[in-house]
């Protein structure tokens, strides 16, 4: 009988003692599980993080790509500041200045084997014009389908970015008969020494015109390069397009390889009765460490109908340059040109080019009298660095033409000199 509160005054102290425990227990089960669940939150949040588009710089551009690398995204673009001063001998070529080129665009890979490019250019005037939007297929080895608005695959010189041309302006041997942006599809295959690309187009996607029927004409370039390692490359090339010109009528006229003036200093004039339009255009180029030479000749031959003579033109150039400081330019086996030189030290590339050009739009057979121009340009490029680009052109032309319509030779021999600015990325 007495032991019971003994035993009870017992059980009581020992609930008191445990209680604590318990109680510690219990809350150090409720901080693990708590600490777990924070570990797993920080690993769901990195894996959320990992998952979202990683964004970097490139080359002075912003490029964005997915976590397992299956899309990616790239922005780009240019812009071109000119000045040019003329010296006048007959025709008044304006000095001045203007906005040569600004352009913007965006180019990445939205699926494995999936390409797309779209890139648009404030042209004077304020107005935009698209130059390329596509979507490529790169599925296969070695292989490129495009189809949209394209820059189609035709000569050396015209199919390079014109960024990376050696001189201010394409040659107007080439550049006045060469295609431009085109709505089409386009195949190109290379290997290790040779590019090939044909295409099948219509009219620019910057058309606005409501027509019945729509100009189409293909075009095609092959390029074998036997020697390209790096600061040594041949290639040899040969280019064609055939379009068929459903309003009947083509004209050429060409500046005299400067786009401040807007005065042509040979022009044909409209040409009737055109059914179709060939060109073939044959090019090389040679470059060993500094030094660079190409060329290239073209005849384009515009066939007419109702029993009128066929008329035919023909171009050529020939440029050397050289870089003072040591670089040589990059061969692209893909689509067959050369890229800027890239400095390699701190006082970038300086480099030094002369480009002799003939162009003739004169078919008297055909009745049609163009004239004749000749130029001739030295320049000095300095690549600061890979982004940005100065160039300085000199340029002595010699043009014949019956300018005032009397019937006699005129001929015009300006003095040029031009300058640019351009920031690329």
């Amino acid at each position: 009988m007495g032991t019971r509160p003994d035993f009870l005054l017992l059980g009581l102290l020992l609930l008191a003692i445990a209680r604590p425990v318990l109680a510690d227990h219990a809350a150090g089960h409720h901080d693990r599980m708590s600490m777990e669940e924070r570990l797993q939150a920080l690993e769901a949040e990195v894996a959320r993080l990992k998952a979202q588009p990683a964004l970097d710089r490139v080359d002075g551009g912003l490029r964005a790509r997915s976590a397992d690398g299956s899309s990616r995204f790239r922005f780009f673009g240019r812009l071109q500041a000119d000045y040019a001063f003329y010296r006048k001998d007959i025709n008044d070529l304006g000095s001045g200045s203007e906005l040569r080129a600004l352009r913007l665009g965006a180019r990445g890979t939205v699926a494995p084997g999936w390409d797309y490019k779209l890139e648009t250019e404030v042209q004077t005037g304020q107005k935009v014009r698209v130059t390329e939007g596509y979507i490529a297929y790169t599925g296969l080895r070695n292989t490129r389908i495009q189809i949209g608005n394209l820059f189609e695959m035709y000569g050396l010189e015209e199919y390079a970015s014109a960024v990376d041309v050696t001189f201010m302006e394409r040659s107007a041997a080439i550049d006045t008969f060469a295609p431009d942006y085109n709505q089409g599809v386009a195949l190109s295959r290379w290997g290790e020494n040779w590019s090939l690309g044909v295409g099948l187009y219509g009219d620019t996607a910057n058309n606005a015109q409501a027509k019945l029927n729509e100009s189409w004409g293909g075009s095609a370039r092959l390029v074998v390069a036997p020697r390209h390692e790096p600061g040594d490359t041949v290639s040899l090339g040969l280019s064609g397009y055939w379009r068929d010109k459903t309003d009947n009528t083509i004209a050429f006229s060409a500046r005299p390889d400067s786009h401040v003036t807007a005065f042509k200093m040979v022009d044909t004039g409209a040409i009737a009765n055109v059914e179709t339009v060939t060109a073939i255009t044959g090019e090389f180029s040679w470059v060993y460490q500094e030094c660079s030479l190409q060329g290239e000749a073209t005849q384009v031959r515009v066939n007419r109908n109702a029993g009128n003579p066929d008329a035919v033109f023909t171009g050529a150039y020939l440029a050397a340059a050289f870089t003072l400081t040591g670089e040589s330019r990059p061969w692209d086996m893909q689509t067959a040109t050369y890229g800027r030189p890239s400095p390699l030290g701190k006082a970038g590339v300086w480099e030094i080019a002369l480009r002799y050009d003939t162009l003739d739009l004169n078919d008297t057979i055909a009745g049609v009298r163009g004239g004749q121009l000749e130029t001739v340009t030295l320049g000095l490029n300095w690549y600061p660095n890979p982004l940005i680009r100065f160039d300085l052109n000199l340029i002595q032309a010699r043009a014949e033409k019956d300018y005032d319509g009397n019937g006699t030779l005129d001929t015009d021999q300006p003095d040029i000199a031009q300058l640019r600015a351009q920031l690329s990325f």
